[in-house]
């Protein structure tokens, strides 16, 4: 009898199986009947919206619709073509469009036909427009029309009313990837120094034009000026802001530029490696005991992770001969040693130096 149930429920379980397997079977067949269907067939609930696009190109969210569509793979070929198609008919560019214009220079073999396109939509949208520097740096980086590219960026940071382009950071950002690409252009060379003469009448300061020009020594002659009143104008905890200074007074040490720097050193860097090089750089300027007194200063306010911090405390604590601040130096170091020291290829070092140091004052170290 156990044998006759054992059988009949392993006939049970087999039909089971077959009925299953039947279903997944049928189930793959209809997938790859769907699949094989033309895309409105396959998403009628899609064709209205593609419709759309063209009975209705002038709808505010026509760039969404057609993005839409693109992510569900409908009819690729057919939006391509829809998307050049409204350029061609000369609808006005939507501000939200660069996407799909980067999507079809990004996925699309044929650049030369679709970069035309993409190249009248640049030329006819507007600089300040979401992501319009990202449809350049696609059709740069795909070799599409890279002077028209340029042609057409120049003239649209020419600046017609310096007082409202300038304030726009977007008109920063295209300089730069223009200026990173052409180097020395002489239009945007003029246009750096137009926006530089008019920064001093509204509250904007880019220290990152200055940095992009400074990497041609010859714009360092010429805009050492500017630079020099950036540097008094806007003092920061910035690598840009340290690089400029360490450029400008290479160039020429002014008077002005060394009481700059005296007051950064005091105030400042405590974030860069670059206040290392600074106080380096002006080590002409300061006697001794100076030197020591700004290293004492920026040593407990600097982060701890800089890889200058045990170069700075070394220097401080083999040039000091005061015991007050051998006093200071060793307490700074012990605490540095309890904490970040611990992690630090420098340890060794500043246990050394904080022994020494604990020697000039007679006193046992306990590190």
């Amino acid at each position: 009898m156990r044998n006759l149930n054992w059988a009949a429920d392993t006939a049970n379980s087999f039909s089971k199986w077959k009925s299953l397997e039947r279903q997944s079977f049928e189930d793959v067949q209809n997938v790859r009947r769907k699949q094989a269907l033309p895309d409105h067939q396959r998403y009628p609930e899609l064709e209205a919206d593609y419709a759309s696009l063209t009975s209705n190109p002038e709808n505010s969210d026509w760039s969404v619709i057609w993005l839409r569509l693109w992510a569900r793979g409908y009819r690729r070929d057919s939006l391509v073509k829809t998307a050049c198609w409204r350029v061609d008919s000369g609808y006005a560019p939507l501000r939200d469009s660069a996407r799909v214009y980067r999507t079809i220079i990004d996925h699309n073999r044929d650049t030369d036909y679709v970069g035309k396109y993409c190249l009248r939509w640049l030329s006819e949208a507007h600089y300040s427009w979401p992501d319009w520097i990202g449809l350049c740096a696609s059709m740069w980086s795909r070799r599409v029309s890279r002077d028209a590219i340029m042609s057409v960026m120049i003239e649209q940071l020419s600046p017609e009313y310096f007082d409202v382009r300038f304030m726009q950071s977007a008109w920063r950002r295209a300089w730069q990837f223009a200026w990173t690409r052409l180097q020395n252009s002489d239009p945007l060379l003029s246009f750096a120094e137009a926006y530089f003469q008019f920064s001093d009448t509204i509250a904007v300061s880019d220290g990152e034009m200055l940095m992009y020009l400074f990497r041609d020594v010859e714009n360092i002659s010429r805009l050492h000026h500017v630079a020099v009143k950036w540097l008094s104008t806007y003092p920061r905890n910035t690598l840009i802001w340290a690089d400029i200074y360490l450029a400008s007074i290479e160039y020429e040490a002014s008077n002005e530029l060394i009481d700059v720097g005296h007051y950064w050193l005091r105030e400042y860097g405590g974030t860069t490696n670059r206040w290392l090089r600074v106080w380096q750089s002006l080590e002409s300027t300061l006697d001794k005991q100076n030197q020591i007194d700004l290293a004492l200063m920026w040593l407990p306010r600097a982060r701890w992770d800089l890889r200058s911090w045990p170069e700075v405390f070394s220097i401080a604590a083999l040039r000091n001969h005061d015991s007050g601040v051998a006093k200071a130096l060793s307490s700074i170091g012990a605490r540095w040693l309890a904490s970040y020291g611990r992690w630090s290829r420098s340890r060794e070092d500043v246990r050394k130096l904080v022994r020494h140091l604990n020697d000039q004052l007679g006193v046992g170290s306990p590190v």
